[in-house]
């Protein structure tokens, strides 16, 4: 396509997801106005998308807002409305008609007892001595043992990640889950330490309407009209030019702040330096089915974790637990399956999906009235042993040439929401501050 026009703007924002509408949210709370979004697709939002048709209000991607930092929670309050209050209810699809209250480490004592033994003999076995851990496997070897990491822990992560352990760097769970300490895990086997929590996400909130759109919607409509170019690509980047070229024409820049997915960026900008990283950023590639239903056979719990190897998903989520407006007082089930960047096996997963629910007893084929799915790439960014140090040399290279990397994608981090808002918020700041 011909370009129409150069334009020019003192910041560029690439990409409008969360992280991109965060930073022009705090450039517009300070009253700076020379910035412009660009972004690729029809509206802005990133993976904060909600299908609504036919009257549902169900996320394509399951999406819940938690965090202890106020600055983020005062936005997001703001931006969504009203909203409910949780505190969560988890469990893992153990097998047929068992379940187990998650976390999984933490209530070993609903095992078998064949199974509780494996855990602990695990537990005495450790080598929690290890000094040098350097990579998912061994981290959770010495802080879990081989029983809950061959019981749970391996087969839910690999499934979810599409990787072995030991591909995986470790510093990431940090953000998802304390991993419990030996008083903890000792408890879990005696089966006397009940109800200690462990997850960071153990109170979190969801707007009353609209889903998690809404806070895409909320963030939008705080900013100036014009500032936003909707389905505009990036073909090229220029840093050391510092321009961009889109199908809507150049853009010139004095500052960049990018939540493109950095293997992009790296293209986009033909560094021939960084093109070696390209192949080591991979991410999942989610098939996300939304299921509304007559009936459902299931616990309370608002999700589920299911690290059967026979099954192919990783995660059910309650959505009507979550939204009871999701579906007009229907039951709505989501269901998560991970799959290789490449897949070509969407249909395939999405049957044998439906048909292991409805074998496990769950729900009937004949229950389901309306099903949807959605196919999410990027979805979350791998994390591969050494890639903290990889990240820091782009970060600073880029950061000397006046572009800042911000998002989960911009920064290929495996980040919930607070941390994407966060992160466009100091991207923000970063540049008002050399302005």
């Amino acid at each position: 396509m011909k370009p129409e026009q150069d334009l020019y703007s003192d910041v560029l924002i690439l990409g409008g997801g969360l992280a991109g509408l965060s930073a022009a949210y705090e450039f517009e709370k300070e009253g700076f106005s020379g910035y412009t979004i660009i972004e690729s697709a029809e509206k802005t939002g990133g993976l904060l998308r909600t299908n609504r048709e036919s009257g549902v209000e169900v996320d394509e991607l399951p999406h819940v807002f938690f965090s202890k930092d106020k600055k983020a929670v005062r936005m997001f309050k703001k931006m969504v409305g009203k909203f409910y209050s949780y505190e969560h209810n988890l469990g893992v699809l153990w097998r047929k008609d068992k379940f187990i209250d998650y976390p999984f480490q933490n209530n070993l004592w609903q095992l078998e007892s064949d199974e509780r033994r494996e855990a602990l003999k695990g537990l005495l076995d450790r080598d929690v001595a290890l000094r040098r851990v350097r990579n998912l496997e061994e981290y959770a070897l010495k802080t879990l043992g081989q029983g809950i990491v061959n019981l749970f822990f391996r087969p839910y992560n690999e499934k979810l990640w599409q990787t072995s352990l030991g591909n995986l760097g470790y510093k990431w769970l940090f953000s998802k889950i304390q991993m419990p300490d030996s008083l903890t895990l000792a408890d879990s086997v005696l089966g006397t330490g009940r109800g200690k929590e462990v997850a960071p996400h153990k109170n979190f909130i969801y707007p009353r309407k609209g889903g998690i759109e809404s806070l895409a919607e909320g963030l939008t409509r705080h900013i100036a009209q014009g500032r936003i170019f909707l389905k505009t690509n990036v073909y090229q980047i220029n840093v050391g030019k510092k321009t961009v070229l889109t199908n809507r024409g150049r853009f010139k820049y004095k500052y960049l702040i990018s939540a493109l997915p950095l293997p992009e960026f790296i293209r986009f900008s033909n560094l021939s330096k960084f093109k070696r990283l390209i192949l080591k950023f991979n991410a999942t590639r989610v098939l996300c089915i939304q299921c509304i239903l007559k009936n459902l056979n299931l616990p309370d719990y608002h999700w589920i974790y299911v690290p059967g190897e026979d099954l192919p998903f990783y995660r059910l989520t309650r959505v009507d637990l979550i939204n009871p407006n999701a579906a007009r007082g229907g039951k709505v089930l989501l269901i998560e399956c991970a799959m290789k960047k490449s897949s070509k096996e969407l249909e395939s997963v999405l049957d044998s999906s439906i048909t292991k629910l409805s074998e496990l007893g769950v729900f009937r084929k004949k229950d389901i009235e309306k099903i949807w799915h959605f196919n999410h790439y990027p979805s979350y960014p791998i994390q591969y042993p050494d890639i903290e140090a990889d990240i820091e040399n782009l970060r600073s290279f880029f950061e000397n040439r006046q572009v800042i990397l911000a998002g989960r994608f911009g920064l290929w981090r495996v980040y919930n929401m607070d941390h994407a808002i966060n992160s466009g918020i100091e991207a923000a700041r970063a540049v008002l501050s050399i302005l």
